[in-house]
């Protein structure tokens, strides 16, 4: 529950970077909303075109504010969502598939 504490809503990181540089939060980390209404995540099936849009805004919120993109970082990061992993004991080994050419079967 500690980390729900720094949690705040879009509207006042849209305050904050209109204000004085140094009222500014030396570090933001912003999360895109994930579900519907207003998912901005760039996860499908969403529309990708409202997370560019999330990450414009941002960028144009800090360069309106001349003194504060000056003294700013802006790191966008991306996950490759989608990837799974499979880990295996070391003991464990994969069968391999042999595919028989001519033939339906699968061995």
């Amino acid at each position: 529950m500690e980390n729900a504490v720094g949690h705040r809503p879009m509207t006042e990181f849209y305050k904050d970077v209109s204000g004085k540089p140094e009222k500014f939060s030396a570090f933001c980390w912003i999360e895109p909303t994930y579900f519907q209404p207003g998912a901005n995540d760039d996860h499908p099936p969403h529309d990708v075109l409202e997370g560019k849009l999330l990450i414009a805004n941002v960028y144009n919120a800090l360069r309106a504010n001349e003194p504060l993109w000056n003294a700013s970082l802006l790191v966008v990061l991306f996950d490759e969502h989608g990837a799974f992993t499979i880990t295996f004991r070391r003991q464990q080994q994969l069968r391999p598939i042999i595919i028989k050419r001519n033939t339906r079967s699968i061995d």
